[in-house]
């Protein structure tokens, strides 16, 4: 247990955080709504970002960037699926396993 103290995790989110990304999700919604196309882009973004964080980002901090981009993907997949915004129906599932 005492191998645990002194690890220091740098996933500190505070409640101003919180409320940006809600606000941010919120705006992404009404382009969503607006913009036909628009749910394709952020789709592309959403898998291109966390390919990319799982990429770069130190090993010690690449389970959390997993667990994070399998949890938002998973999520967003309903999203993706009602403006049809996937690439094919069951991508999420693929987009985990990879």
């Amino acid at each position: 247990m005492s191998r645990y103290k002194n690890k220091k995790y740098q996933y500190h989110f505070t409640n101003d955080l919180y409320v940006a990304l809600i606000a941010l999700h919120i705006i992404l919604g009404i382009f969503i709504n607006q913009i036909p196309n628009f749910s394709k882009l952020y789709f592309i973004v959403v898998c291109s970002f966390f390919i990319f964080k799982l990429i770069t980002v130190e090993k010690r901090d690449k389970t959390m960037w997993v667990l994070f981009g399998c949890a938002y993907i998973a999520a967003a997949e309903s999203l993706f699926r009602m403006t049809g915004g996937g690439l094919f129906y069951e991508f999420s599932k693929y987009f985990i396993i990879l």
